[in-house]
């Protein structure tokens, strides 16, 4: 349980970062 909910924060983490970036760019 506890390992999906850490795959789920690192899903959400990687596409805040990805949105960042396009904003950026």
């Amino acid at each position: 349980m506890e390992a999906a909910v850490w795959i789920a924060i690192g899903l959400c983490l990687v596409v805040s970062i990805g949105l960042l970036s396009k904003k950026k760019k």
